[in-house]
């Protein structure tokens, strides 16, 4: 594997980037042997500003957008087009508010390969620019994703995204649930290994008053779905082991259905 950390958000935060280095290639072999996934051989960490971020969003959706009209052409009736086009500016907006919030986000850049994208402007308004802890568990969190899109070939990125999942037949599934709490399952394993105890997501006493609204936007129920998503990951893991897990990346019939993600255990059984 190799890496690249590609400055795109100023000198100011080169030392980030080279801690981000450092981090990744001690992090790495430990990702895959506690997933028990392969990482890309191309391995890419951006730094970036808010605005770029916002403006690659678009420039994604779009893309996709595209893509899945003219794949679906005439069975897209109109109704689920003024649907998607509303779920489109409800993201965008969501993203305007809450970038403060997203430290680093893997981005699929087309359907071969996706990329980690890391905003330093965030992580200075939580505080955690130079923790070095937490880089690590960010690190760890994002190297997991990209070794879920390896997996799957993307194919979980392509089903999450999309804008008409109801003519896919994939309305009822839950993909958030599997990659976050596969990732936060796994991120807390990482540091564990690397700096011999788990990493939360607590705040921090130097983090912004604009980060603390933006983690305080957050509903309750968001912070107890990925509480369950990561609890029944853990407990898959434990019974079924990595090799039983990993099956999901490839078979997507085993990706959760949405009532599953409140009745975790119908999940289980079904691994």
């Amino acid at each position: 594997m190799e890496y690249t950390v590609i400055r795109e958000a100023g000198r100011e935060f080169a030392p980030l980037e080279e801690e981000i280095g450092r981090i990744i290639a001690e992090t790495a072999p430990v990702v895959e042997a506690i997933t028990g996934l392969t990482l890309p051989d191309r391995v890419v960490f951006r730094t970036t500003k808010p605005k770029a971020w916002l403006e690659g969003h678009k420039r994604r959706e779009k893309r996709l957008a595209q893509l899945e009209i003219n794949e679906l052409g005439p069975k897209i009736p109109t109704e689920d087009l003024r649907m998607a086009a509303a779920r489109v500016k409800a993201g965008r907006k969501s993203r305007r508010a809450i970038w403060p919030g997203i430290g680093a986000q893997t981005i699929e850049i087309d359907s071969r390969c996706a990329e980690v994208q890391v905003l330093p402007e965030a992580l200075k308004h939580s505080g955690r620019l130079e923790d070095v802890d937490f880089l690590c568990k960010l690190v760890g969190h994002e190297l997991t994703h990209l070794a879920q899109f390896e997996a799957s070939e993307g194919a979980i990125w392509t089903a999450m995204n999309s804008l008409f999942p109801g003519i896919r037949g994939i309305a009822n599934r839950n993909h958030g649930f599997l990659i976050e709490g596969h990732a936060y399952w796994a991120d807390r394993e990482i540091t564990a290994k690397v700096i011999g105890r788990q990493v939360g997501d607590e705040i921090s006493p130097k983090a912004s008053a604009l980060f603390r609204k933006v983690r305080a936007s957050r509903s309750i129920e968001e912070g107890e779905d990925l509480r369950r998503a990561v609890n029944t990951v853990s407990e898959i893991m434990e019974t079924n082991g990595a090799d039983a897990f990993n099956r999901v990346w490839k078979c997507l019939d085993l990706v959760p259905r949405n009532y599953e993600t409140y009745a975790p255990e119908l999940w289980r059984k079904r691994f």
